[in-house]
């Protein structure tokens, strides 16, 4: 960004991207590098001050010095009939003439904590001021968004803004970040292991320095290898454990109950298992996606990771999780799921004596077309066959994994 940018006119820039891909360190930087002369106001949405009008907007503004606006005035103008209307009235007028002195960037983090109120100074102000010298760069979440801040940053996008997308990082990209942390050119191994953090920055930085600090990472003649067995690290389980101990119990509930089901699960079958009305869910989903847990679209519930997924899983007791998952096989199949669409569930959760898994998976394995069945359908049929000519107690799985998770992970340490 050059001085030249600002120059006679304005302009909107979004940075969006999930939890953890470098949004703020990226905005971080562009307030870092800054050209001189250009005056930086620095505010942040907070989850805990969400209810408190204009915070992020109005903490940027006080903090300059002098401060761009007397605090007394703005609280006496938010407190009057109308309030909005001469609120943005006397921020457009303050900025106006700030921005005749000295161009002004505006970097606005965390729109997605962003009160309604500086939303809609966002999305009013953005366009007002557009021929004065004042640059809004905002970062904002990709999903879990609340409506305000979802319609404001579509209307933003068609009135000419600038979106910076940050998507996961590229397999070269993960490779030069494994060098910067290990100090070594990484295994083919290694790097074979990390693809499990599909990209995120953040999940890929806490694998490799949790792996160097339990010693799994060697390094030998330049090169940096797996060691041991890729378990994500406790500082990873540590960390994803902490954010499920901060939330309330029907929050945790939530999360932890949709963990059985897999990676993503329809609404309305983990409303059924909770025993509760879909409608009874919508609070504690917003936490969990407030935590970066989980993710809500339409219908459906999913894991922000297969990481978060696998730690959270991991935390169930092995006999009380086969327990659960076998009775939403039972639901799943009762709301018209498919023998074959249930079956590898039941590959992992069916126990000696279960003739009714048997008989599903042995027409789940029926039903596999002769010719070229897909992976998923020859899988049923040999787990199946080889179930059948096994002695009872040794009918386990033949991929010899926890019952509970696709990956086997350590438990978290308890808190405290």
């Amino acid at each position: 960004m050059r001085r030249g940018d600002l120059r006679g006119r304005g302009g909107v820039i979004i940075i969006e991207g999930d939890s953890g891909t470098g949004k703020t360190r990226l905005l971080e930087e562009v307030v870092r590098k800054r050209p001189d002369g250009l005056r930086v106001l620095r505010g942040w949405g907070d989850p805990d001050t969400q209810g408190v009008q204009l915070a992020p907007l109005l903490s940027a503004m006080l903090a300059t010095e002098p401060p761009m606006v007397h605090a007394e005035t703005m609280r006496e103008l938010l407190n009057t009939t109308d309030a909005r209307f001469w609120v943005l009235q006397e921020l457009e007028n303050i900025l106006q003439r700030a921005a005749v002195t000295a161009p002004l960037l505006i970097a606005l983090d965390d729109l997605q904590w962003a009160d309604d109120l500086t939303v809609l100074a966002l999305r009013s102000l953005g366009r007002r001021l557009s021929t004065e010298r004042i640059l809004w760069m905002v970062v904002s979440r990709t999903r879990g968004l609340k409506p305000a801040v979802r319609e404001t940053i579509l209307h933003l996008q068609e009135q000419g803004a600038t979106v910076v997308p940050l998507p996961p990082l590229a397999p070269d990209a993960v490779g030069e970040l494994t060098r910067d942390v290990v100090g070594a050119e990484p295994h083919d191994d290694l790097l074979a292991e990390l693809a499990y953090a599909g990209g995120h920055p953040m999940l890929l930085k806490e694998l490799l320095h949790g792996w160097k600090e339990e010693g799994v990472i060697a390094i030998r003649e330049g090169t940096a290898y797996l060691a041991g067995i890729g378990l994500p690290p406790a500082r990873l389980t540590d960390l994803i454990g902490n954010r499920l101990a901060r939330l309330s119990p029907g929050a945790r509930d939530l999360v932890e109950s949709a963990a059985l089901f897999g990676r993503s699960v329809d609404i309305g079958h983990l409303a059924r298992l909770l025993d509760q009305p879909p409608s009874a869910l919508l609070d504690p989903l917003m936490e969990a996606q407030e935590a970066d847990l989980l993710d809500g679209e339409q219908e459906v519930v999913r894991f922000r990771h297969d990481l978060i997924h696998d730690v959270v899983i991991a935390d169930w007791p092995a006999d009380l999780c086969r327990t659960l998952r076998r009775r939403i096989a039972d639901l799943l199949l009762e709301s018209g799921r498919s023998a074959s669409e249930v079956g590898p569930m039941l590959c992992e959760v069916a126990t000696p004596g279960d003739l009714e898994a048997v008989e599903i998976l042995r027409r789940a394995a029926r039903n596999s077309p002769p010719a070229r069945p897909e992976p998923q359908q020859r899988s049923l049929a040999g787990h199946w066959s080889w179930c059948r000519r096994l002695p009872p107690t040794e009918r386990r799985s033949p991929r010899r994994r926890p019952c509970c998770s696709g990956r086997t992970v350590r438990p978290r340490r308890p808190n405290g």
